[in-house]
This record gives structure tokens, C-alpha cells and sequence, in this order.
């Protein structure tokens, strides 16, 4: 091991040692911090690194003596406000914050250059597959990570499924529509996708609810026999508990509402103002995800979900000026999971927190790819052969499949999904559906 190795690794120590054994504030830690690496970055034993993300106003009161600390290391100091984004790391982790950048010489050049090409990746459509690991790859050797670091980091936060044509199923369906099935035997995970080419003008999706007059509910099987759909799956949340089941959610089917948008969340005698996740479908069938509040008899979609923290809940509307949100069909539930196809799952901004919606489940999720093509995914879970996934694990499924946007439907045992009159998935490990009260069905208009 070199020297210059050995002195990183004692500075780090030392800095680790500090922090368990005295008290600290924590702009002295980051400040510490930012001197171990910015003598690192110096000597040379790495290309860049970074401080860690910092909320604007505290990293507003350390950048100058940050700054300072990095000159008298022989490196400089650049403020990201808008961090590169890759596989290596959730995005969650520098959303809303501000990163500094050490660096010396070119290596900011090389950073930016990145940054770049993933943004001409993304307007292209093409920040998928082996480009999209490039470029997580390409970030890790930035940061000096061996490649074998760089490879645990993008295997733990990848799931590698293996995808498929049903082609029993796809022969008797519409070009436009297929099934494909996915596995994971490590995990071990089974999964389904259907992808819909909404912009055939064949090919039509729409929101629908139980007639059931008993209960308000019935199963997936159920919607697809009645209404003559190619495609079924489960839509929004429900009360179980109600002799006559309710909607929990945003709830439109052909320009009626049936049950408006969620507006607000009680946790722990703590009022919470929502802006819940919801797909929703116009006259033409563009499909559309966005937070969607309800207004009177009009919806309206907001540019992000109020900021709510667990105990601190949202002022509401501030600065964002919702958008009208036309929709003929629309389907609420949640939370989000990819926007502007990067992953933004905001379980807390839309007051998931206190439920166990975030944890490992069997799935249901729509998805839009650039190009508009609907994708239906369905996981099973809570069974030997395929144990489920986390809201994480689930958008990168979606994102794997080269969705843009991405939100999550109801799931657990409620997770259905027909094709063709054929029940596709293990519904709680068996044949058993669980009635629900809405769903989302596709149609072919044959001419």
C-alpha cells in the first residue's frame, strides 16, 4: 500500500475517531471533513471528491471557510447545486441540497463533461442499459472508486431481471400490446410488464369502477370479463373495512368523479395538506402522472408535492401555480416513483410515512416511456418463489424498462394483473383475487 494511500486512510480515521469520541458541532465535522479530502484531492490520490450534502443555508455559512481549508491543500472548492445524478447513489440523498465539488486542474472539466452527457443520454431517450451504467461507471472512476467498488455499488442498487416475451399470450393480442415475464432467482423475484402503445389510435386505456351493488368490489378477472378489456390490472386505494367499499383517493371514470383527490392526512393528531401522485387519461388517451389536487369539480396538477416532513407538516400552496389537469379517466394512489425519468419516490411528501406502503410488498405500478407507450408492472411477493420489492426497487424496475414517469398503485394482495382473460400473476402466492374497487383497462378498437 502507498504512503499516499496510508495518509488518506489515517486522515479518515482520525476524522471518524473525532466524531465518536468528542463532541462535535457539525460545521466543524464538514469542515474537517472538507480538509481530509481537499489533501487527498492535493496530493493527487484522488481525482475529485465530495463534501457532504448540505441543506442551502448550511452550506452557505461554512463555503467560505470551505473554500479557504481547500486552498491551503493546493485544491479548489466548485458549488453543485444540482448534483449528477447516477446509479451509485439514491437520488434522494442530495435532493434539495447543495455538494461541494474539490477538485484540482481539469477534473471539474471531466465532471461537467459527464453531467453533459447524460443530459444529451436523457433528451435522446437513451439514458438506459449499458449507456446508463457508463455513465454511473465513468462517475466512480471521477471519484477514484476501484472498479470493483463501483460494481458492488451498482449491484446493490440494481435488480437484474430477466425479461421475456410471453409469446403464448402475444400471439393472440394486438401488435401495439405485449406481456412480457421477468425473473430473479437470486432475490428471488417474479415480475410482469405489459407495454401499451397508447398512441395507436386502436388502442384505448380508461379508469373502472366496481357495479357491484352488494360490496362496490370485484376482481381484476371480473372487470376484464365484463367490459371486454385485452388488458386488466388493479387500480387505487380502498377501504376494506366498510360494508360497501370506498375509494382512498382520486377516483375519475369517463368525466364523472367519483371520488376527488385526497386533500389531507391525519398522523398522530398531526394534519397534513396531500398532493398524492395519480395517472390520469384524456379524451385522445394521453396519459399523464402528476401530484393532483382537487378543487370544486377541477383538478389540478402541481409541479412537485407539498414538502411535508414527518411532524412538520406543509404550509400548502406556496409558489407553485397548479396547472388545470384535464383528464377524462384518472386514478389516484402513490407515491410517485420516477420523475423526468430520474428516480423521485416521495413517500413522505405525499404522507405515506406511518404506513407500511414503503416496505417490501407484492406490486402494482404504471409507468410512461418518453415516447408515450403505457407500461403496466405487476410483482409478486410474500412467496417462496418471489419475495417482493420495495418502493426503491420498484421504480428502478420501471426505470430499467425506460419509463419516464412512474408512480405506484395499490398492492399486497391486491396486485392482479389479466391478459387476454388469463390471470398472469400469483395474487397472494395463489389463483384467490382480492375484489378491489377499481381498476385500470385497456381496450382494442378493431376498425
Amino acid at each position: 500500500m502507498s504512503r499516499k494511500i496510508l495518509w488518506f486512510s489515517f486522515l479518515l480515521s482520525t476524522v471518524s475517531l473525532l466524531s465518536q469520541t468528542t463532541v462535535i458541532d457539525s460545521r466543524s465535522y464538514n469542515l474537517g471533513v472538507i480538509g481530509a479530502f481537499s489533501e487527498v484531492v492535493g496530493l493527487g490520490i484522488k481525482n475529485i471528491a465530495l463534501s457532504s450534502p448540505l441543506s442551502p443555508g448550511d452550506m452557505e455559512a461554512l463555503l467560505d471557510d470551505a473554500v479557504r481549508i481547500a486552498k491551503e491543500n493546493g485544491a479548489e472548492i466548485y458549488l453543485e447545486k444540482e448534483f449528477l445524478v447516477t446509479d451509485l447513489f439514491s437520488e434522494s440523498v442530495t435532493r434539495g441540497k447543495h455538494v461541494l465539488v474539490i477538485y484540482t486542474g481539469s477534473a471539474l472539466e471531466a465532471y461537467f463533461a459527464l453531467k453533459n452527457k447524460k443530459e444529451v443520454l436523457l433528451q435522446s431517450g437513451r439514458y438506459k442499459g449499458a449507456d446508463r451504467r457508463r455513465i454511473a461507471v465513468e462517475m466512480g472512476r471521477l471519484l477514484s472508486y476501484p472498479d470493483a467498488k463501483i460494481d458492488a455499488l451498482l449491484r446493490a442498487r440494481t435488480i437484474e431481471m430477466d425479461w421475456a416475451p410471453v409469446d403464448t399470450i402475444n400471439a393472440h393480442l394486438p401488435a401495439g400490446i405485449r406481456l412480457f415475464a421477468g425473473k430473479n432467482d437470486a432475490l428471488p423475484l417474479k415480475a410482469w410488464y405489459v407495454s401499451i402503445e397508447e398512441t395507436d389510435p386502436r388502442i384505448l386505456t380508461r379508469v373502472a369502477v366496481s357495479d357491484d351493488p352488494d360490496d362496490g368490489k370485484e376482481t381484476v378477472s371480473r372487470f376484464a370479463e365484463r367490459l371486454g378489456a385485452c388488458v386488466a390490472v388493479n387500480g387505487g386505494y380502498f377501504r376494506m373495512d366498510l360494508k360497501h367499499a370506498e375509494h382512498v383517493g382520486l377516483l375519475v371514470s369517463r368525466g364523472s368523479t367519483i371520488a376527488p383527490a385526497t386533500s389531507e392526512v391525519v398522523r398522530d393528531a398531526v394534519t397534513y395538506p396531500t398532493a398524492r401522485a395519480a395517472i390520469g387519461f384524456s379524451q385522445d388517451d394521453c396519459a399523464d402522472i402528476a401530484w393532483v389536487i382537487s378543487r370544486n369539480d377541477s383538478l389540478f396538477a402541481l409541479t412537485a408535492p407539498y414538502p411535508n416532513v414527518p411532524g412538520r407538516p406543509s404550509p400548502g400552496l406556496s409558489n407553485d401555480h397548479p396547472r388545470f389537469w384535464n383528464r377524462f379517466d384518472a386514478i389516484g394512489a402513490g407515491p410517485s416513483l420516477l420523475s423526468d425519468s430520474k428516480v423521485r419516490i416521495t413517500s413522505d411528501e405525499e404522507v405515506f410515512f406511518g404506513s407500511s406502503i414503503p416496505d417490501i410488498h407484492p406490486r402494482s405500478a404504471v409507468g410512461i416511456r418518453a415516447d408515450g407507450t403505457l407500461l403496466v408492472l405487476v410483482v409478486d411477493g410474500r412467496q417462496p418463489e418471489s419475495r417482493g420489492v420495495d418502493l426503491e426497487e420498484l421504480a428502478r424496475l420501471l426505470l430499467e424498462l425506460g419509463a419516464m414517469e412512474g408512480m405506484n398503485l395499490d398492492g399486497g394482495g391486491s396486485s392482479t394483473l389479466v391478459v387476454n382473460g388469463q390471470l398472469i400473476n400469483r395474487p397472494a402466492g395463489g389463483i384467490f383475487q382480492r375484489e378491489v374497487v377499481s381498476a385500470l383497462v385497456t381496450f382494442f378498437i378493431s376498425e
